[in-house]
């Protein structure tokens, strides 16, 4: 516990230190705000454009969560059922391998085109996202099951569900969380470039209406909060790792 506290304090004193450095080094290099504004400037507009800026923040937040929620239930479902179906699962990963080998946000203006620029086109990109990377994951950790294991199970008689349940899983459970926690960051980015190629709201249509009308420091307030809520939903899955995998 006491090396938990001790490595979190030296995460936040560490983030505080880089503000520092950059306080300091705008102003003693005289950079232009537009180029690099001061860690000051950004707060004031983050307090000033509070209400704007939560709004905007809040729609990001709910599609990415939507869309990641959707994304690892779908990658986890699609693993689990492949690892029943062996004799077709080597030809549907690798349509799915092929799918993705292009990046995801490249489909993006097509996926606007078919569903238009409301919350739809973001929650698919992230649930798209997110499900491969989930889906690699868990297969990952489900092959690792030690095949002894598995043949002691049957030689008691449990079926292919109750080895699944029982052993591959939990086994599984420390990649599949490992896969959640990296699927945090990419839902957030994700979420914010669809928006900023198509939508009404968002932390994205903001950060590309500023950029139109030379409102820079609303870009670094927006991006400064897009920061934060990666940093909370990456520590709140990587909370709920450190419950449900103990035994790491």
């Amino acid at each position: 516990m006491t090396e938990y506290v001790g490595s979190r304090l030296w995460a936040a004193l560490s983030i505080l230190g880089f503000f520092l450095f950059w306080e300091l080094a705008v102003h003693l290099l005289e950079i232009p705000a537009y180029l690099l504004p001061p860690v000051s400037g950004i707060v004031g507009q983050v307090y000033s454009d509070l209400a704007n800026l939560l709004g905007a923040a809040g729609v990001t937040l709910f599609q990415a969560v939507a869309g990641f929620s959707i994304g690892a239930l779908v990658g986890l479902t699609l693993a689990i059922a492949l690892t029943f179906m062996k004799s077709i699962r080597q030809s549907l990963l690798s349509i799915v391998v092929a799918i993705n080998t292009v990046p995801m946000i490249a489909y993006a203006p097509l996926v606007i085109l078919w569903f238009g620029v409301g919350m739809q086109s973001k929650v698919i990109i992230v649930s798209c996202e997110v499900g491969f990377t989930v889906l690699l994951g868990t297969l990952g950790g489900l092959n690792q099951t030690d095949q002894r294991s598995i043949d002691l199970l049957r030689s008691f008689g449990a079926g292919p569900l109750t080895i699944m349940t029982r052993l591959r899983l939990p086994t599984a459970l420390p990649a599949i969380m490992t896969a959640l926690r990296l699927s945090t960051v990419r839902s957030i980015i994700a979420t914010i470039v669809v928006e900023m190629l198509g939508a009404y709201q968002g932390l994205g249509w903001t950060i590309f209406q500023s950029v139109v009308m030379s409102d820079f420091l609303t870009v670094w307030a927006a991006i400064f909060l897009a920061s934060i809520m990666s940093l909370l939903f990456f520590g709140l899955i990587s909370w709920l790792e450190r419950r449900l995998v103990f035994w790491r």
